[in-house]
């Protein structure tokens, strides 16, 4: 088969990487011709593709998809990897694909899927999430033979979800690595992390479960406590000066997941991440205040 690959950056060789392994051809264009493959142009990368793979930031999804729209046949499934939310809509991907495709195949791909580990051969985890359960098998099954663990589910808004909710959490983890928290400390925060994401996904129309699968906790894990992870390093950035010099995804949805979430405080964890990343509080005066706060009788992180 012949996909196209828009966004040919770090996670956009790893999934031509994983697609050329599992024996299929691959077309790549980038805003930076450097990148892109010699010559090629938004119309030539879609042609008769038979699935466009869009691996790009959230700040750059709206434009790469004005740039290739026109061109993607009308059968072609659009697949996002994209852990975001669209600054100008302020949307999750799930909803942003479908007001932007309506009636087209679109599908997310997240979990545990670090770039150089992919490209190492070291294998990775994901769920491919879709509305149409066939769709997601579909997918799936074109990882055959690439290393990666590919699970299908139709829980395509609790996927984009715990996407954007697990890279707020890394970035607490990055700030308790960056604080000198040890292990046991940063285990707590994983697990409470884990179980308020459980709690948020239904806010969002996701299912509870989906925040034990890879795209929840798998992903949670592998970014939070990774420092090749960019939501590690800006939240340990965060720790150490107060503010960042670049976004990540997570830094970059906290202002829209803020105006969803209606109770804050009923999430401490995500409530510690966001004051510190906003200058509201520092960064060991938020986590500190999360560990120390008292579990309610009953357990303030029970699943709603």
């Amino acid at each position: 088969m012949t996909f196209a690959l828009i966004g040919a950056g770090a996670i956009g060789n790893a999934v031509r990487f994983l697609l050329e392994r599992a024996g299929h051809s691959v077309r790549a264009w980038d805003a930076d011709p450097a990148r892109a493959d010699a010559g090629m142009t938004p119309a030539a990368a879609v042609e008769n593709a038979e699935a466009v793979f869009l691996c790009v930031p959230s700040w750059a999804v709206s434009d790469a998809l004005r740039s290739v729209q026109p061109h993607v046949s009308a059968h072609a499934a659009v697949v996002a990897l994209t852990k975001g939310v669209e600054p100008e809509s302020g949307l999750f991907m799930d909803a942003f694909l479908q007001e932007r495709l309506p009636g087209r195949p679109v599908a997310l791909l997240a979990g545990p899927m670090l770039a150089a580990e992919l490209r190492e051969g070291n294998g990775g985890a994901a769920c491919v999430a879709s509305p149409d359960m066939a769709a997601a098998r579909r997918v799936s099954a074109w990882f055959d033979g690439s290393g990666l663990r590919a699970e299908p589910t139709d829980d395509l808004a609790g996927v984009a979800a715990a996407s954007v909710l697990k890279n707020v959490y890394a970035l607490g983890l990055g700030m308790a690595a960056a604080l000198g928290w040890g292990e046991n400390k940063r285990g707590w925060f994983a697990g409470e992390a884990v179980r308020e994401m459980a709690r948020l996904l239904p806010v969002f129309g996701g299912r509870t479960e989906t925040a034990l699968s890879p795209a929840g906790a798998g992903d949670l894990i592998a970014t939070g406590f990774s420092p090749a992870s960019k939501n590690h390093a800006v939240g340990a950035e965060i720790a150490r000066t107060g503010t960042h010099a670049s976004p990540s995804e997570g830094s970059a949805a906290l202002p829209a997941l803020e105006r969803r979430v209606e109770n804050m405080a009923a999430y401490p964890l995500l409530q510690a991440v966001a004051d510190a990343a906003a200058r509201r509080r520092t960064a060991a005066e938020a986590l500190e205040d999360a560990f120390t706060t008292p579990v309610p009788a009953g357990g303030a992180a029970a699943v709603e």
